[in-house]
């Protein structure tokens, strides 16, 4: 599985969201899907809590995206290590 990234410039990071990237998955490689057709990336937040709990952000109405825009009701602070992982 290709692993979430976010690009660190002003355009990808603000104090409510970030946005988080990664690469599609070559669906006719048998070793990254078994050759089934990916329907969609299911990305999870930490939300800073070391990855002691996990809250999905994408769901399978949101399609094939590679990229993703996770929002926060508060501010995530300054330099606090935030975990992404995903499933397709």
């Amino acid at each position: 599985m290709n692993v979430p990234f976010v690009k660190l410039s002003l355009n990808n990071v603000n104090p409510k969201w970030i946005l988080v990237q990664w690469l599609e998955l070559d669906s006719t490689n048998w070793s990254q899907t078994g050759g089934d057709a990916i329907n969609y990336y299911e990305l999870e937040w930490d939300k800073g809590t070391n990855g002691e709990t996990w809250t999905i952000v994408t769901y399978p109405t949101s399609g094939v995206l590679t990229q993703f825009n996770v929002t926060s009701d508060t501010i995530i602070p300054s330099g606090s290590t935030q975990k992404f992982r995903m499933r397709a």
